[in-house]
Order: C-alpha cells, then sequence, then structure tokens
C-alpha cells in the first residue's frame, strides 16, 4: 500500500491551533508560505526507513521525541504534483520518491493544510526516535555504504547510533 507522505518540522505541531500549526509547517526557510510542498510517495511498509533518511539528512538526534508525519492520501486540493528528486537527499529511496505539490496561492495551501491539521489525528504518520535509531543502527550492521558515509559527516547521528 502505498503512503503520501509530510515529514514535519516539528511533531508537536501536531498539538498546537491551525495558525500556529501553519507558521510552523507551512512555511519556507524566509518565512513565506511553502507553494513547493514537499512529501514522500512511499510504501507504508518504508515509514520509519523514510523518516529515518529525512532526519539524519536534514536534522539533528533528538533522543526522546516522535518523528512527526502526515498522510496526505485522498487530500484533494489545488496543486501540480511535480517528481522531483531532491538532490539535497543523502539517500536514494528518500532522495527518488520525493515529490513537490506546486501551488500558485497561499489560499490554495491553507486548504490543504487546514483539512491535514483538522484530520491530524487520523492522518498522523510518526516514527519514535527509537525506531529512527534502530533502523540506523541495523544498516550500520549491514554496512550499508549510504548510511557509513552519512555517519562519516554527521558525527551527532553516529554517536546516536552508538558508533
Amino acid at each position: 500500500m502505498s503512503l503520501r507522505l509530510r515529514v514535519l518540522k516539528r511533531h508537536t505541531s501536531l498539538e498546537v491551533p491551525f495558525d500556529e500549526f501553519f507558521m510552523a509547517e507551512m512555511r519556507d526557510h524566509d518565512g513565506k508560505p511553502d507553494l513547493n510542498l514537499s512529501v514522500f510517495d512511499i510504501d507504508v511498509d518504508c515509514l520509519v526507513r523514510t523518516h529515518a533518511e529525512y532526519v539524519v539528512t536534514f536534522l539533528q538526534p533528538a533522543p526522546n521525541k516522535k518523528r512527526g508525519g502526515l498522510s496526505l492520501n485522498d487530500c484533494h486540493a489545488d496543486f501540480d504534483e511535480t517528481q522531483d528528486p531532491a538532490g539535497s537527499i543523502i539517500f536514494e529511496y528518500a532522495r527518488d520518491r520525493h515529490v513537490e505539490l506546486r501551488f500558485l496561492r497561499e489560499s490554495e495551501l491553507r486548504v490543504l493544510a487546514e483539512k491535514i491539521h483538522t484530520e491530524h489525528v487520523e492522518r498522523e504518520r510518526s516514527a519514535a526516535h527509537g525506531d529512527v535509531v534502530a533502523y540506523g543502527q541495523s544498516k550500520l550492521d549491514e554496512a550499508d555504504e549510504e548510511w557509513i558515509r552519512a555517519c562519516a559527516t554527521r558525527p551527532k547521528w553516529k554517536k546516536a547510533f552508538g558508533r
């Protein structure tokens, strides 16, 4: 079964009113509405893998924290879907499954954001930090070259994986 996953910047975004959610999760690095919303089209069985590959690429280890995510399956909004392998993602699986949902206006993005925020309980697809760490450890135990390279450039994750 497939899943369209939006990885959240902060799991706690699920616990706040809509305006705070929108500010935290639907803005780009410049603070403007993110009209090119990054999502991943993945196999449901690869949820932890996708979270792991995303967080090791972009975030610092955060023990005892969930890695938030929301299903965007069956979210109908006004956007153009564009396959966009994200070159900044260091793992092939996540990089190749990256899709951008491109909106013309903030109002269109808000329609999607309101739907997923309202339905966040049913849509949540998060991963525990411990599951992310266990996945990374298993890949290192297998001597997976991508994970070895990732840890070579991310010493905090290498330490989090007990290496």
